[in-house]
């Protein structure tokens, strides 16, 4: 889906772009950022000036990552990137904030596998001819619920991401619009968590919310099944 251009005033569009995306994806390196917004350059280098506006303006922060004996930068937007996307009011506000130790954390693989299963989809959706841009996921995004094993708690599940995407069928002239809870595993969670993740996913797809009461009264909590 297209995402709207704007954000942070007296940028460049893809400087724009890329704030919107650092926001709401929160840890994105160049390589992922240019096959998101700039695909049709064949290289990065517009792409880096722009970003390095984002940087010299005091919005955006970077730091090194080694792989495969290469250099890639990670890029994140600063307190002052954050509120400046926010101002626009164009994107669901997002409490978390990146900082220098969080880039260089333990979640740092996590964050970038997480775009790079995004990025996938964004890829295929335009080999097909579908819908699916860089904002159409929002990592870490609460679903709340409760569990008949569990009475009276106030129970959450947080996937690594929920992705929208539009099938487009040209023929039957249809767009069927998708939802995908995302769950990126890269072996570090413990069987006893991953057991409670997956209960925590059956328990939510068979519930059903409380209906409202009438005015005034009080309602009456509902079986989870």
């Amino acid at each position: 889906m297209p995402y709207p251009h704007s954000g942070p005033t007296g940028l460049g569009q893809v400087a724009q772009q890329a704030a919107q995306v650092l926001y709401q994806h929160r840890l994105v390196s160049t390589r992922q950022l240019h096959r998101l917004i700039t695909p049709h350059h064949t290289r990065s280098e517009y792409l880096r000036r722009q970003l390095h506006t984002l940087r010299e303006a005091g919005l955006a922060e970077t730091v090194g990552r080694r792989r495969s004996g290469q250099t890639d930068l990670l890029w994140w937007l600063t307190e002052k990137g954050a509120t400046a996307v926010e101002s626009a009011g164009l994107l669901p506000q997002r409490p978390y904030r990146m900082s220098p130790e969080a880039a260089l954390g333990p979640l740092q693989d996590h964050t970038l596998a997480t775009v790079e299963t995004g990025l996938a989809m964004v890829e295929w959706a335009r080999h097909l001819g579908h819908e699916c841009g860089p904002l159409d996921w929002s990592p870490e995004t609460a679903h709340h619920y409760r569990d008949e094993a569990r009475p009276g708690e106030d129970l959450a599940l947080i996937p690594d991401a929920v992705l929208n995407y539009v099938h487009t069928d040209a023929e039957q002239r249809t767009r069927t619009l998708l939802t995908y809870f995302v769950e990126v595993d890269r072996t570090q969670m413990t069987i006893a968590r991953l057991a409670q993740k997956l209960h925590a996913y059956a328990a939510y797809r068979t519930y059903t919310p409380a209906q409202p009461g009438p005015r005034g009264a009080r309602a009456t909590p509902q079986s989870d099944g």
